[in-house]
C-alpha cells in the first residue's frame, strides 16, 4: 500500500515538473511579447515618522587634520553635524516632527589644516539646497572650485613649469625698429609666458636677452608700439643661433582686435587664448595680454588669429570704487565688452549670520566671503576663510558652528571674522548647475560668464 502511494506520488511530481517546461518553452518565432518592466532595485527599509533629509557620498576630504559636514535649517537652526574621511558616505535622518520648520538646508564644510606652525580654516556654505537631496561628490568637480580659468592658469603654470626642467638653451631676441614698446608677450601652447613686460619703453630697439627657449617649440611674440599697434611674429629657434634677430616691419596684424574702452581703474587682465579645433582640447596659446596696475590704460586691446578653431577671451577690471567687472567668452570672437558701471549695491547687514543686501540689477546666483588672518609673535599664521554660495536671493543666514568644532580648533577667530566681498553671477552657470556640477557629475558649461565683484563696501 505505502508502496503505491509512493509510485502515485512521484508520478504527479514527473507530470507537474513537464508541465512547467511546457509552460516556459521559448515562444513561436511570430509572436511579439511585451518587454518585462525591470524589477526596482530594494530600498533600504524606511521608518515612519523619520525623514532621510540629506545624504552624501563618496565624501572628497581635502585635509588630513579634520574635516566635518555641518547642516541648519534656512533659519540658521543646528540640524546636525558629523566629521568624515575621504570616501565616506555620511546619512542624516530626523523625526518628521524635527523637521516641521525646515523648508531649506544650509550645508557647510570646515576643513582644517595644519602646515608647520600655520593653522588654516577653510569654511564653504551651499544654502538653499532641497530636502532629501543625495549628494555624489567624489565623482564630480571639487566642492571648493568652480574650474575658472583662474584656476585653470595656475595649473598650467605648474605643468609648464615642469617642462621648463627639459634641456633648453638661452637665447637672446632683438626687435629692430619699433615706434617705442607699449608692452610684448612671448609665448608658447607648452610653456605658457615665457617673458612680457607692461611697462612703457621710450626705445626703437626690444631686448630679450638670456630667454630660454626650447629647439622644437613655436613661439609667438606679440608687440603693442607706441603708436596703438598690435602685431605678432610666429618665431622658431634654431640650434645654430643664439641671437635672433627681427624687423618689426615683418611683423603681421592681427586679423580682428576688440577694443575695450577702460574708465578710471586700479588694475586689469586681459588675455586671448586659442585653441585649434572648437572642442577646447589640448592647451590653448595665449595670443595677446594685457595687464596693468594704474589708470594710464584708457583702452584694452585683444588680437585674434582666424587660422585657430577657436577662442577664450577673459577680461577684469577693478576700478577705484571698490568694485570689479569680469568677462569671459568660450568659443568666438566677442562682438564688444562693455564695462558695467557699478549698480547701486548696498550691505544692509554684513553679519553671515543674518547678511542681507540690495542690488538694481537681476542676477544669477551669489558668492560672499569673510576672513581672518593673523601673525602671531612666534610667526604662527592663523588664518580663516568663510565663502557662503547662494542661489538669487538678496539674503540669508548661516548657524554657528557646533561648540565641539569651536572648541576642537581654538584658533577659528569666529568672531573677528571681516566682510570682505560680495560676487554676483550675472550670465553663466546658475545654482543649480553648479550644485550639480559639484556633487552630480552633470557638468554644465555656458560659452559666457560675467560677474562683477563689490569690495569692502562699508570701509
Amino acid at each position: 500500500m505505502r508502496l503505491s502511494r509512493l509510485l502515485v506520488l512521484l508520478s504527479l511530481v514527473f507530470v507537474f515538473i513537464n508541465c512547467s517546461k511546457d509552460e516556459t518553452s521559448a515562444p513561436d518565432i511570430d509572436s511579439k511579447e511585451e518587454p518585462k518592466p525591470e524589477k526596482p532595485k530594494p530600498e533600504e527599509p524606511v521608518v515612519p515618522g523619520v525623514t532621510r533629509y540629506f545624504t552624501l557620498n563618496e565624501a572628497v576630504a581635502f585635509s588630513e587634520s579634520g574635516n566635518w559636514l555641518i547642516i541648519h535649517n534656512q533659519d540658521g537652526e543646528l540640524l546636525d553635524y558629523r566629521t568624515f574621511k575621504y570616501g565616506d558616505s555620511l546619512i542624516f535622518e530626523a523625526l518628521d516632527s524635527e523637521l516641521e520648520s525646515t523648508d531649506k538646508l544650509s550645508i557647510t564644510f570646515v576643513q582644517y589644516t595644519l602646515a608647520g606652525v600655520n593653522h588654516l580654516h577653510s569654511i564653504r556654505t551651499y544654502t538653499g539646497i532641497d530636502k532629501g537631496v543625495v549628494w555624489n561628490q567624489g565623482s564630480s568637480e571639487s566642492s571648493f572650485s568652480f574650474k575658472s580659468r583662474q584656476e585653470r592658469t595656475t595649473y598650467s603654470s605648474k605643468f609648464y613649469q615642469q617642462l621648463s626642467q627639459k634641456s633648453s638653451t638661452n637665447f637672446n631676441i632683438t626687435v629692430n625698429n619699433v615706434p617705442n614698446i607699449a608692452r610684448y608677450n612671448l609665448t608658447s601652447r607648452q610653456y605658457g609666458n615665457t617673458a612680457g613686460s607692461q611697462v612703457f619703453q621710450n626705445t626703437s630697439t626690444l631686448n630679450i636677452n638670456e630667454v630660454t627657449l626650447q629647439m622644437d617649440v613655436e613661439y609667438l611674440l606679440s608687440i603693442e608700439d607706441g603708436q596703438g599697434n598690435l602685431r605678432y611674429q610666429l618665431l622658431a629657434p634654431q640650434e645654430t643661433v643664439n641671437d635672433i634677430v627681427l624687423e618689426y616691419t615683418d611683423f603681421s596684424e592681427y586679423d580682428h582686435i576688440l577694443q575695450i574702452a577702460l574708465p578710471e581703474h586700479s588694475q586689469l587682465t586681459a588675455n586671448v587664448w586659442a585653441y585649434e579645433t572648437d572642442v577646447f582640447s589640448g592647451t590653448p596659446l595665449l595670443l595677446s595680454s594685457q595687464r596693468s596696475a594704474g589708470p594710464a590704460d584708457p583702452v584694452a586691446k585683444l588680437g585674434y588669429i582666424k587660422d585657430f578653431g577657436s577662442f577664450e577671451t577673459t577680461f577684469s577690471i577693478n576700478t577705484v570704487d571698490h568694485y570689479s567687472y569680469n568677462y569671459e567668452e568660450l568659443g568666438k570672437i566677442p562682438d564688444e565688452i562693455i564695462i558695467m558701471e557699478k549698480p547701486a549695491f548696498e550691505i544692509q547687514e554684513s553679519s553671515k549670520n543674518n547678511f542681507q543686501f540690495s542690488i538694481n540689477i537681476n542676477f544669477l546666483r551669489s558668492s560672499s566671503f569673510w576672513s581672518f588672518k593673523e601673525t602671531m609673535s612666534d610667526n604662527v599664521t592663523i588664518q580663516t576663510l568663510w565663502h557662503v554660495e547662494a542661489p538669487k536671493t538678496n539674503s540669508f543666514k548661516i548657524g554657528d558652528l557646533p561648540q565641539e568644532i569651536v572648541q576642537k580648533y581654538p584658533y577659528l577667530n569666529l568672531d573677528n571674522l571681516d566682510y570682505e566681498s560680495t560676487t554676483l553671477i550675472l550670465r553663466g552657470r546658475n545654482y543649480e548647475d553648479i550644485i550639480n556640477s559639484m556633487f552630480n557629475s552633470m557638468v554644465v558649461y555656458r560659452p559666457i560668464y560675467e560677474f562683477i565683484n563689490f569690495y569692502n563696501i562699508n570701509e
